[in-house]
């Protein structure tokens, strides 16, 4: 029982969080400023398409490194979908799950699908620390606060270069492989059918086999810093909207800070909460208040709301047809 209530506990932490910080953070300030953004707001949802589709195209290279010749089309609504999963349903890795999911639906075998998805985001990962390093280096001059950056950036990186060292050594040896394949395939158990090959050492060959091909990694990596940099630029266009004060620098440190913050909370749905004191605690490095900090983060949330939403609505009709489809088969 105590499972079945965690995620949606933590959800409704995180909400309260969220509302406890607007309200003490002023109201009234966070609604004039998303009043100000008004209707130019809508304007993110299909930038936010092209960040997507950025990250999409280092997925496609892991996918052709494994020999599956996905659509850049099938691919591209496959990570609006898993982006929309993670931002708005309240499962934890909800987005790994539907990554996986709509990988197999489509003749990718469990074990490579698995593979693949763990691999792409560990180094979504990388992306979005070495970007919060080579951020704040900019920020020293920018700011003006080379004491305090210098600090950060220094905790950080030694801090994500012993995080992402134990994941990655966890991805290729010993029993804390076996331990995290076992998490994964739990996870997508309930479509798992017994001609699919998903044991551990199955998963342990996949996950070597994409490792073997740095220049394929070294140009998904590039990839998804490209992402992230165009999702630094939606809220770079939100400081406008808003007449709020700040430069492309400060918007892609709020991108690449909480963006990473949302990583390693994974257990949060939707980060919820974490983004949002994230956000509070970057605004005046912008010479804002974190009022403005929380409207921006809010804005955000209204984006993946209206982008997410139609695509989970697809999905579902994705899925009614799959299914559809394989009845019709195992009948014929």
């Amino acid at each position: 029982m105590k499972r079945s209530f965690g995620l949606p506990l933590l959800m409704a932490l995180g909400i309260a969080g969220v509302v406890l910080m607007v309200v003490r953070s002023g109201l009234q300030g966070i609604v004039r400023a998303l009043t100000t953004a008004g209707w130019g707001l809508l304007w993110l949802v299909p930038l936010h398409v092209l960040t997507i589709v950025l990250d999409s195209e280092g997925w496609r290279d892991l996918l052709w490194n494994q020999g599956h010749r996905l659509s850049r089309a099938y691919l591209g609504w496959a990570a609006c979908v898993r982006g929309a999963m993670q931002a708005l349903v309240p499962i934890s890795a909800g987005g790994v799950t539907a990554g996986v999911r709509l990988l197999w639906i489509r003749g990718v075998p469990l074990a490579e699908a698995v593979a693949n998805v763990v691999v792409e985001g560990t180094l979504n990962v990388a992306s979005e620390w070495l970007l919060v390093f080579m951020t704040l280096l900019l920020a020293l001059g920018w700011f003006h606060r080379a004491a305090s950056l210098i600090a950060v950036a220094g905790f950080l990186l030694a801090g994500s270069a012993i995080i992402l060292g134990l994941i990655f050594w966890a991805q290729v040896n010993g029993r804390a492989f076996e331990w995290m394949t076992r998490q994964g395939l739990r996870l997508t158990a309930r479509f798992r059918s017994a001609q699919t090959s998903s044991d551990p050492q199955s998963l342990r060959k996949a996950v070597r086999g994409i490792y073997g091909r740095p220049g394929v990694l070294v140009r998904c990596t590039l990839w998804q810093m490209l992402s992230i940099v165009a999702g630094g630029i939606e809220i770079w266009i939100i400081l406008r909207l808003m007449d709020l004060p700040g430069s492309l620098v400060f918007a892609l440190l709020l991108q690449c800070l909480g963006r990473a913050a949302r990583s390693f909370t994974f257990f949060m749905p939707g980060g919820i909460g974490i983004q949002e004191v994230v956000y509070a605690l970057l605004a005046p490095v912008g010479q804002m208040s974190p009022a403005m900090g929380i409207a921006i983060s809010l804005a955000t949330r209204f984006r993946d709301l209206l982008f997410g939403l139609p695509l989970l609505v697809s999905w579902q009709r994705v899925e009614s047809h799959w299914i559809r489809h394989k009845r019709a088969r195992a009948a014929s």
